[in-house]
């Protein structure tokens, strides 16, 4: 429709891999903005590397705010796990199963999703050893407010690996171990996960790969090497672009500027 009443068409790709709608389009776009380096199919000398614009007000999290919300004993290192919204049910499953082993070095806020909070819950307080039960703070939802926070007294994130995601953690400096979901569309999760564990910001498990062994002894490996976990705060942040949605709009004017 833009095309056809001749208004220019500005396109952003959030993903390492461009949706449909942006593959047929691209060619009518006055400027295409790309999140990730080497975004396929677009042509590099066409796009502008902007990254993935992020809600500014995540980054303003506060730790006792946060240990009030989750009631947190702070006795041990937090870890985030945001189970998403697509695919959680695999997720839940797996903290469930290593949760006594878990909760024995880690305290966890466990974003495991509205409608598998009660299940959730339910299936814990089953397989919990009952001195463990204060380390473990699941969640059905986390808007805005709590998210902030939660994100503010991770020691490290265990997410899934849609843009968005991506480039939350890396704005506020996390550490992360990112599970691409494995139906996303043209394996477009995976694709972002490994390059962005390629600047060393992350590790990148397969959910084929997601066993008790051999995720325990990654995250463990992390927590024993303070130095990695501060060359991953360090790459985070470097990878970070927190101004992005300025940068859009900055280029947008830009053009609009010239062509008047």
């Amino acid at each position: 429709s833009a095309r056809f009443l001749r208004i220019p068409v500005f396109l952003h790709e959030s993903d390492i891999v461009p949706g449909l709608s942006n593959r047929v389009t691209f060619k009518w776009a006055k400027k295409i903005f790309v999140s990730f380096p080497k975004t396929e199919y677009f042509d590099p000398t066409k796009t502008i590397l902007v990254g993935n614009p992020i809600r500014k007000e995540l980054i303003d999290g506060d730790k006792k705010l946060a240990g009030d919300l989750f009631d947190l004993t702070f006795q041990k290192p937090i870890i985030l796990f945001l189970g998403g919204s697509q695919g959680a049910e695999a997720l839940n499953d797996f903290v469930l199963n290593i949760l006594n082993d878990f909760l024995k070095e880690f305290e966890l806020i466990h974003l495991c999703g509205r409608n598998n909070l009660e299940e959730v819950e339910a299936e814990a307080q089953v397989v919990i050893n009952k001195d463990l039960v204060k380390y473990y703070h699941p969640v059905g939802f986390l808007d805005e407010e709590k998210l902030k926070h939660a994100y503010k007294v991770a020691d490290l994130v265990i997410s899934r690996s849609g843009s968005g995601s991506i480039f939350e953690i890396a704005a506020i400096g996390k550490p992360s171990i990112l599970v691409p979901l494995p139906s996303a569309a043209a394996n477009h999760q995976a694709k972002n996960a490994y390059i962005y564990s390629a600047t060393g910001a992350a590790l990148v498990i397969e959910q084929d790969n997601l066993t008790r062994n051999f995720f325990l002894e990654k995250i463990n490996y992390i927590f024993l090497h303070p130095e990695k976990l501060e060359k991953m705060k360090e790459e985070a942040l470097r990878f970070s672009k927190p101004l992005a949605g300025k940068a859009i709009a900055r280029e947008i004017l830009e053009y609009f500027t010239l062509e008047t």
